[in-house]
């Protein structure tokens, strides 16, 4: 009977622990989401009205807008992570097929859009590093 009794807490502690750490876990990804769009715009709108570099006006911007594109998809990709962790978590404690199909999707979904901002990164960078090249050779 009291092992019983001590079983039962154990398993409450466990159920309170992960239902708090998926919550955790989504917080943090919207919050890395909304710091990588908020540092984008930030940095954006910085290099925007800084007269220091040495680089046409639209040269700049462009590359300006790429480096932005890239730390916004940078955070997006890390804040689905989180997400995924946040669904993952919540399927240890509430294990029932709609979850389960839910978390599928996602990850699904995530590693789709991980493809393809990954390529769009990679292209980004080349795009930039030409661009940059090209202001050298002029």
């Amino acid at each position: 009977m009291v092992y019983n009794m001590v079983s039962t807490k154990y398993i409450k502690t466990i159920d309170f622990f992960l239902e708090y750490s998926n919550h955790l876990a989504i917080f943090i990804a919207y919050v890395i989401i909304l710091v990588g769009i908020i540092e984008g715009i930030v940095f954006l709108i910085k290099n925007a009205v800084n007269d220091e570099l040495n680089i046409k006006i639209l040269d700049r911007r462009t590359n300006n807008i790429i480096e932005t594109r890239i730390k916004v998809l940078n955070s997006i990709n890390l804040g689905l992570v989180f997400i995924i962790a946040g669904d993952i978590i919540k399927t240890l404690y509430m294990p029932d097929m709609i979850t389960l199909i839910k978390v599928v999707a996602l990850i699904g979904v995530r590693e789709i859009l991980s493809v393809f901002t990954h390529k769009e990164i990679e292209y980004l960078k080349k795009a930039r590093k030409e661009t940059l090249i090209e202001e050298e050779i002029k």
